[in-house]
């Protein structure tokens, strides 16, 4: 009798995107720890992780400014520099469970794999090798001040372009409101990663969900 063969939904795509916060690793504890260390330093109010979650993907410019709401522009540059220059030494992410692992078995499939994150280059950096992730990727974009961040399609625009990838083949893989609207933007398929921070505009709708980075394979 001839086995079937049950075929991935997820076979046909040559290349996925991923977002990096809630996606690949798991920043929040990390990143509201830091956001909460200069806040205290400047008198502004202690937050909880999940009243900063809603912004961790916004980029860390729009983070802090969403989080402390600080209206004087002086001071919120402040707050900006000092949130980075800590951040950076202390910016350790463990990755979700089988995240090494999937994206080896993508590879091994003959994927092209990589990462776009409206965080700091230098950040990313660090939280990419971290785990080991970094030298798996066949690319990452991130926040270098010159490249527009998600929302903006502009970035995954000019991969596809300067690769020649088949958009049709390209799918993003991000767990909030900026990752499935840059992915719509830029016109490719999206994938929610419902174990992250989550969607809040419930008029985003992805065109696939997992529950686990594995269900990619």
């Amino acid at each position: 009798m001839q086995r079937e063969i049950i075929m991935s939904q997820f076979e046909n795509f040559e290349v996925i995107i991923f977002d990096l916060d809630g996606t690949l690793v798991d920043s929040l504890t990390g990143a509201a720890n830091c956001l909460n260390h200069v806040f205290k330093k400047h008198g502004f109010p202690v937050l909880k992780p999940e009243a900063i979650a809603p912004h961790a993907n916004d980029g860390v410019e729009n983070m802090v400014q969403s989080t402390s709401k600080c209206q004087d522009k002086e001071q919120l540059q402040i707050l900006i520099k000092e949130f980075k220059d800590y951040y950076l030494q202390n910016s350790e992410a463990p990755c979700y469970p089988g995240v090494v692992e999937t994206l080896r078995a993508l590879k091994k499939k003959g994927k092209k794999i990589g990462v776009f994150t409206n965080k700091p280059t230098a950040i990313a950096a660090r939280q990419l090798k971290s785990p080991g992730i970094f030298d798996l990727l066949d690319f990452y974009i991130s926040d270098d001040g010159h490249t527009p961040l998600k929302p903006s399609p502009d970035a995954i625009i000019s991969l596809i372009e300067k690769n020649h990838f088949d958009k049709n083949k390209v799918m993003l893989v991000g767990d909030s409101d900026p990752d499935i609207q840059v992915g719509k933007n830029a016109g490719i398929k999206t994938c929610f990663a419902a174990y992250g921070l989550g969607i809040t505009n419930k008029d985003l709708v992805p065109d696939f969900s997992i529950g686990n980075i594995s269900e990619l394979i």
